[in-house]
């Protein structure tokens, strides 16, 4: 039964795909926001080129609380959507491990579930 119950546990985690996670801190978000500056950011560099490479991929975006994380989080999603990323592939909640930075998991699509390139179930058409 122990056998059974682990090769089921093993069988289930490799399906599971782990969130790539990065950091933004506060310190790199406190230089005055262009197009360029933000480009640079090495969280956000590294998030535009896995999004790019699976479209479907969805944001979390873990915040500190309080008004000042708030803020800090509902800028960072204006500025991921003014550079091509859906509104609808970004979630976000409070929770940073820490007080000064934002953490934001990337999770993948679920192979086979989303179309290529959309954040939508891909629906069977009946043929006739």
């Amino acid at each position: 039964m122990k056998i059974l119950l682990s090769i089921i546990c093993m069988v289930l985690s490799a399906g599971v795909m782990a969130a790539d996670s990065y950091v933004l801190t506060q310190e790199q978000w406190s230089v005055p926001r262009r197009v360029e500056t933000v480009l640079q950011m090495p969280a956000i560099k590294q998030i535009l080129t896995v999004v790019d490479k699976a479209p479907a991929s969805r944001l979390r975006i873990l915040y500190p609380g309080g008004d000042e994380g708030t803020l800090w989080a509902h800028e960072l999603k204006a500025w991921l959507v003014s550079l091509g990323i859906s509104s609808r592939q970004i979630e976000l909640r409070p929770g940073s491990a820490e007080s000064a930075a934002i953490e934001i998991q990337v999770e993948p699509p679920i192979s086979g579930m989303i179309k290529q390139g959309t954040d939508i179930p891909e629906q069977k058409v009946k043929q006739e």
